[in-house]
């Protein structure tokens, strides 16, 4: 089965190979699914899980107990991942690469501990 953690780690690849626009771009969408798939599967194997929508499972998060904050960095960078696949006239630098990607592992093992 893939782990989609390893898109944090071709994000990361990404950034520090190339640092063309192209690259950063393509890190910002890679850190986020890593982010979003992980969220995407904890709220899975909860009560009540959200649909697979991208929208649905940020407001699950926002709205389950512990998990709000959570919610708001994973709103956040679906905002920042949205500005980097589709606003051609936004330039997306390494530190708006780098922060997505920190951004996205702060997601993950927030949501790993509270699966533990």
């Amino acid at each position: 089965m893939f782990d989609w953690y390893d898109y944090w780690g071709l994000a990361n690849q990404l950034v520090s190979e190339q640092e063309n626009e192209a690259a950063l771009r393509a890190a910002v969408s890679r850190a986020y699914y890593a982010a979003y798939h992980t969220a995407r599967i904890y709220a899975q194997r909860q009560q009540d899980p959200p649909s697979d929508d991208h929208t649905q499972v940020v407001l699950w998060l926002k709205r389950t107990h512990g998990c709000g904050k959570i919610g708001k960095l994973l709103a956040s960078l679906k905002r920042n991942r949205q500005d980097a696949d589709y606003e051609a006239h936004l330039q997306v630098n390494i530190e708006a690469a780098r922060a997505a990607i920190a951004l996205a592992e702060r997601i993950v093992k927030e949501l790993n501990a509270l699966s533990s």
